[in-house]
């Protein structure tokens, strides 16, 4: 067969064909239940071995580029030689037009003709993206740029979090705004001697920074010691504690929130224990701490129980032997903890910001009387005028005595109160809140009983037989005292709150003493009550965190106490207060 033959041949073949191709397209067009796509795929199978450029024009509903998609597979089109005439290629071309056409028109009596299938992704696919593998490629790695445009950031804020994706995007440095990081857990054996070094720091905080420094299993440590003053009268006083070490070359640190103990915060408190005074038919529950070894005796139909953490500045305590300690101490006792030590002077509006009608000066004796209704009365003991009454303070009252001046209380107490002498109080008779707060939760009432002297309980002839109760918080620097304790037995000294005092004198036989801590006191206390010297850890997260800056040189100003391991004032450079406080606790360490 010659070449003219040959090329006759070819045309009538192609011309043949493309008519029934039209044909074919004419009968897929009116097949309701077939897209477009499947149309132009049918026609490339009819052609064998022909590709053109014109093959890859979309049908109705789909804009694709004619390229083959992502991860699919390659038509078998794409895959044959093209080498065919010009003429073949033109009259193909011609062919195809009206198919296109035709199958771009809507099908008779089609209810919705379907397009495409759409990529299975909640948002329409931008035209710039191919839907064909959207669904596939939308978590295709950020390496192949070309084939995966990056999604928007609006839709990546909308997009579940990483850890729920079956293949989470490449991780990008976080931006200047975003939250700091947290920081890295310390090593368990670390954070233990951390902890017992911070667990509880006693000493005088005259500066409102100071730095210590340390070196602990061959690690060198520093740390900067800040005051956090109180919120306002009733609130506690903390102490941050920025503790900072290096590791590998980085300044690595980790902050502690210590709060101060007020002597509030502990159900009893006594400074020197009475070494004729057992602790006998006694109920404490709450927080105990003596600075001196104390005596607990049982039998006699009468038995101590401390219901709380005790702890105990001595190296031990007097017991007549019919107590065991695990039966004593229900929740363990600690010996030869640091003295807690009393202020030696207090300050009666200590952080008080108080005006003339909070205050309520006396000049001498005076008795003073709580009402209910949010109203005290008071008159002086030496004299006939009538009693004076005037409203509490919504805010807080202060009720001051002067030098020598003894002060007597009860009744109802509606409100937050202070009653301060530089010498003696005595309790007339049941001194209670208005409302309970074992009771009412909401309850805001508040007393402190704090004398530079004594606070006694008045003899039986004034507060009557039977049972007495004083909700309060009680500071007595001198001594807490029961007079005429040889009578018949009266019953039961219920203490709500709290009671500290320089030394105690023996309650029984007249009083059995029940002391109960009011667990408000916690986080709060009265208006102006003392404040110890004790500072216990409180808060921490227990993570270092990164810091670039370099390590704060030491200053030198504090150093270990390796026998208490505990953080103590060095000598040196402190003032008198700071250097006594030192010298006394080194005494009761060698006692």
């Amino acid at each position: 067969m010659t070449r003219s033959t040959a090329r006759a041949t070819t045309l009538s073949v192609l011309l043949h064909g493309g008519i029934a191709l039209l044909l074919v397209l004419r009968v897929v067009t009116h097949n309701e239940s077939e897209p477009g796509r499947i149309t132009i795929i049918n026609a490339e199978l009819l052609i064998d071995g022909v590709r053109s450029d014109a093959s890859g024009p979309a049908t109705a509903g789909n804009d694709a580029p004619s390229e083959p998609q992502r991860g699919g597979e390659p038509s078998a089109a794409a895959n044959e030689p093209a080498d065919l005439a010009a003429n073949a290629t033109e009259v193909l071309q011609a062919l195809l037009e009206p198919a296109e056409q035709a199958s771009a028109e809507p099908a008779p009596q089609a209810p919705e003709p379907e397009p495409e299938p759409a990529p299975r992704i909640e948002r329409p696919a931008p035209p710039s993206e191919q839907p064909a593998q959207a669904a596939a490629e939308d978590v295709v790695p950020k390496s192949l740029p070309h084939e995966a445009p990056a999604e928007p950031e609006s839709s990546a804020a909308e997009s579940p979090a990483p850890e729920a994706a079956e293949a989470p995007p490449t991780p990008v440095a976080p931006s200047s705004t975003a939250p700091r990081k947290a920081g890295r857990p310390i090593e368990t054996k670390q954070r233990a001697r951390l902890e017992r070094r911070f667990a509880a720091w006693t000493g005088s905080l005259d500066e409102l920074e100071r730095t210590v420094t340390w070196k602990d299993a061959g690690q060198q440590y520093s740390a900067v010691l800040r005051r956090l003053p109180a919120d306002g009268a009733m609130g506690m006083e903390h102490l941050l504690v920025e503790i900072s070490t290096e590791q590998n070359g980085r300044r690595m640190s980790t902050e502690m929130r210590m709060a101060r103990l007020s002597f509030s915060s502990f159900a009893q408190f006594v400074d020197r224990w009475n070494p004729d005074v057992a602790i006998h038919d006694d109920q404490i529950d709450g927080r105990f701490h003596s600075n001196s070894e104390i005596k607990v005796m049982g039998g006699g139909g009468g038995s101590p129980k401390f219901n709380g953490r005790v702890t105990l500045a001595a190296h031990t305590f007097e017991s007549d032997g019919f107590l065991s300690r695990s039966r004593l101490f229900p929740q363990g006792v600690e010996m030869n903890v640091r003295r807690i030590a009393l202020p030696a002077r207090l300050v009666p509006l200590a952080g008080a910001d108080a005006d003339d009608a909070q205050v309520q000066l006396f000049e001498r004796d005076a008795r003073i009387v709580f009402y209910g209704d949010g109203t005290f009365g008071w008159q002086y003991l030496d004299s006939s005028d009538p009693e004076t009454r005037a409203p509490v303070d919504a805010r807080a009252q202060y009720l001051i005595g002067a030098e020598e001046a003894e002060l007597h209380v009860k009744g109802t107490v509606d409100g937050r109160v202070l009653v301060y002498t530089p010498d003696d109080i005595v309790i007339e008779d049941d001194l209670v809140y208005a409302r309970d707060p074992r009771v009412d939760h909401d309850a805001d009432d508040y007393v402190g009983l704090v004398a530079e002297g004594n606070v006694m309980i008045a003899p039986p002839a004034v507060t009557g037989s039977g049972d007495l109760t004083v909700q309060a918080s009680i500071y007595a620097h001198r001594q807490f005292a029961v007079r005429t304790i040889y009578s018949r037995r009266a019953g039961t000294l219920n203490i709500y709150g709290s009671l500290a005092a320089g030394s105690l004198t023996a309650t029984e036989p007249r009083y059995a003493t029940k002391i109960e801590f009011d667990e408000r006191l916690a986080s709060a206390r009265p208006p102006s009550f003392p404040l110890s010297n004790r500072y216990e850890l409180e808060d921490w997260s227990g993570e270092w965190r990164a810091d670039d800056d370099p390590l704060a040189a030491p200053d030198g100003v504090y150093e270990t106490d390796a026998a208490a391991d505990e953080l103590v004032p060095d000598e040196e450079g402190l003032d008198a207060a700071d250097a006594e406080s030192v010298a006394t606790d080194a005494a009761v360490r060698e006692r």
